[in-house]
């Protein structure tokens, strides 16, 4: 199956790439827009579009190693950092695919240009920075390469 962002209005509407594709795994940019915004005087991205960036990148990621599309279920997103302005990246990977459970679960991570998205806020408490830290060292795993 042939992966393209091409063939959908809302893909080219929010100028979504897709970097690489692998068995199960690929990596999407979404580029900067002001329409991203969270607020007219903020630099931070709006959490919808991060979460839209989230699903599709997982949906891709479940449509490489099936070789089919399936409908989003279920999406949780946990906001770890706000997203600053500047290009995003999502690196996402298909978890436990079997043929019973469909959609299969993925996990997705994203980076901006400036910080990882899932890095624990400066002003955040030990007790709390170190819950963030595991959350991520978690979602780091997952998403290690395949050995």
């Amino acid at each position: 199956m042939k992966l393209s962002v091409d063939t959908s209005p809302f893909h080219r509407l929010i100028g979504l790439e897709l970097t690489r594709a692998g068995d199960g795994e690929v990596e999407m940019r979404l580029p900067w827009r002001e329409e991203f915004r969270r607020a007219d005087d903020s630099e931070w991205y709006h959490g919808g579009v991060i979460s839209a960036f989230i699903d599709i990148a997982g949906d891709y990621a479940i449509a490489s190693r099936l070789g089919r599309w399936v409908a989003t279920i279920d999406l949780r997103v946990d906001y770890l950092r706000p997203a600053l302005k500047g290009d995003l990246t999502a690196t996402a990977r298909a978890v436990k695919v079997r043929r019973r459970y469909t959609p299969p679960p993925t996990s997705t991570r994203v980076t901006g240009a400036s910080h990882g998205v899932g890095a624990p806020p400066n002003n955040c408490s030990p007790r709390m920075r170190e819950k963030v830290s595991r959350s991520a060292r978690a979602a780091a795993k997952y998403l290690a390469p395949k050995r």
